[in-house]
């Protein structure tokens, strides 16, 4: 099921001129792994959109549905965010107490670091930061909690230009599902695969980035181009990076547990242990470093027998150092390789 569902949304604030109604007629479905963009002139509604979608707020008529259940989780980053830290409080002292205790101090130090927070600027106090700094404090709050829904309002808002690159790589790279609102062209050219824009007080969508999103919009297209100069960016299509399957990686992860469980067999064997004894100590470790990769207890016990023999010919290779014996060390690794769809032909 996708990760959220609009249909026939209407929504305003009777009570405020001018507000009475912001938008009619609103639906939108979000697929799962979509990045989409929210555009449209300031008061249209944006953010609005968000704040219903999050539950902040209750539309007057239409339905939201969130798909996913108990599996969606949510990281709402508001245009205000910033604005709700605590500033007498440390940038190290607010990012410990967002991670409540889960991560190691290393781990805060490396993350802080992504975001430019680097030797004793971690211990300023939140009110000595200036607009773009306190941004970026609010921006690692939010990435303590995994999500694979993110909805980001405004999130460009005060940065610098390295941490704006810092927030578009990472978007790139984020394999769950982003509705984002931004006014900065280049970011939304940068992260989004979809648009959908404001128009006539409804919502249309584009099945496609912004270059193709001005492609269908003339006067857009000549306003923006209008504003290139010589040596700076331009709107080019979204470039996809390749990420990860979640399948593959888990391949990849178990050769390389395959290769250091070689080596410790080796290394067993080197210090006098028997052949037999080296082979459990390998084994169990390869069926609890499986299981921690979450491959299920048939496949880890296949996978750790597999690698047991592949260890015991291994081992005996890098003794023995026989011609022989590495040849028949690669036609078995050859074959295990190809068993788990790598296609490695020796």
């Amino acid at each position: 099921m996708w990760p959220a569902e609009i249909r026939d949304l209407r929504h305003g604030y009777p009570d405020s001129v001018g507000k009475e109604e912001l938008f009619k007629d609103v639906t939108l479905v979000v697929e799962r792994g979509e990045r989409v963009a929210l555009l449209g002139p300031n008061g249209c509604g944006k953010s609005t959109l968000l704040r219903l979608l999050v539950g902040k707020e209750e539309a007057l008529d239409g339905s939201i549905i969130l798909g996913g259940g108990d599996n969606l989780i949510t990281n709402y980053y508001e245009q205000n965010q910033a604005d709700v830290l605590d500033l007498s409080k440390t940038v190290i002292d607010t990012v410990k107490e967002f991670a409540d205790g889960q991560y190691e101090y290393e781990q805060l130090r490396a993350l802080l670091g992504q975001f430019l927070f680097k030797g004793d600027t971690v211990n300023k106090k939140l009110e000595a930061l200036s607009g773009g700094e306190k941004a970026r404090v609010a921006l690692c709050t939010m990435m303590l909690k995994p999500a694979n829904l993110l909805v980001l309002d405004e999130p460009t808002n005060h940065l610098d230009i390295p941490a704006k690159e810092m927030l578009e790589e990472a978007l790139k790279m984020f394999d769950g599902t982003l509705l984002v609102i931004s006014h900065d062209r280049y970011f939304v050219s940068q992260v989004a695969n979809t648009i959908a824009a404001f128009e006539d007080k409804t919502l249309k969508r584009y099945n496609g980035d912004y270059k193709f999103y001005m492609d269908q919009n003339e006067r857009l297209a000549a306003k923006v181009e209008s504003r290139y100069y010589e040596g700076g960016d331009t709107i080019q299509n979204c470039v996809e990076l390749d990420k990860p399957d979640k399948e593959e990686k888990k391949v990849r992860d178990s050769l390389s547990l395959s290769l250091s469980l070689s080596v410790s067999l080796s290394l067993c064997r080197s210090v006098g242990l028997s052949l037999s004894l080296s082979l459990s100590l390998c084994l169990s470790l390869s069926l609890c470093l499986s299981l921690s990769l979450c491959l299920s207890v048939s496949l880890s016990l296949f996978l750790s027998l597999c690698l047991c023999f592949c260890l015991s010919l291994s081992g005996s290779a890098l003794l023995d150092g026989g011609k022989r014996q590495w040849a028949r060390l690669c036609r078995v690794w050859a074959l295990w390789f190809r068993l788990y769809g790598l296609g490695f032909r020796v």
